[in-house]
């Protein structure tokens, strides 16, 4: 499964206010050097993490192989594969996904490519973030457009938010992420009764589409 704009920031939404527990001691870089451990060329608990946290949700969200790809990391980890952020930057480049104008979901780099967010929207001559390892947490901020501290945008190529459906209703990534969480927390029973009232909802067989997205946020795959 792949990933939309709203997907995304909805994750990185929900990570707001969490802190490191240590000196950049974090359950992002838990993730990467235990069950993504594949990913980085060295572990990463104790290193600067806001790159780490930009990879981490679009892991949690697509999982980490097809995420690995999205990114442009190279195809050997051992390639040079690392969390700092100019790598970041020199892969996504290397991907085309550089702009010029930022818009929600891009990747914004900062501080002279040494700190990196997302963009949660743009308004008013200022473009709004999220960004991890901000003062050791996951905070807000904002910046002028114009801002000397803005380094470069990047824009991956997010899914478009509508999924067909063989139902009579839309189905939207965001409607599989909200079944998913539901799923986790038992509200639809068992499998495979489970099965029968998701799919009962009226957006088509979509149950597949759902037990993926849970696969992906209980397991990482």
């Amino acid at each position: 499964m792949g990933c939309t704009v709203k997907s995304i920031l909805n994750l990185a939404v929900s990570q707001i206010g969490y802190k490191e527990s240590g000196n950049n001691v974090t359950k992002y870089s838990k993730d990467f050097d235990g069950k993504w451990w594949q990913w980085f060329n060295t572990k990463k608990q104790g290193a600067a993490w806001c790159s780490i946290f930009v990879c981490w949700l679009f892991c949690q969200e697509m999982g980490p192989s097809k995420a690995y790809t999205f990114l442009g990391m190279p195809k050997n980890k051992n390639d040079n594969c690392a969390a700092a952020v100019p790598y970041l930057y020199e892969y996504m480049n290397k991907k085309g996904y550089k702009v010029t104008s930022p818009k929600a979901g891009d990747i914004i780099f900062l501080n002279g490519n040494k700190h990196v967010g997302i963009v949660e929207k743009v308004k008013d001559n200022k473009v709004y973030t999220i960004e991890g390892n901000k003062s050791n947490a996951v905070k807000r901020s904002s910046y002028g457009l114009s801002s000397k501290s803005i380094y470069g945008y990047m824009r991956p190529k997010y899914e478009a938010e509508t999924t067909t459906s063989s139902g009579n209703k839309p189905v939207t990534m965001s409607l599989i992420d909200d079944l998913a969480h539901q799923c986790i927390q038992g509200k639809f029973g068992n499998y495979p009764d489970r099965k029968h009232r998701i799919n009962s909802l009226g957006y088509g067989n979509i149950y597949t589409q759902v037990q993926k997205r849970v696969n992906l946020m209980l397991y990482g795959r």
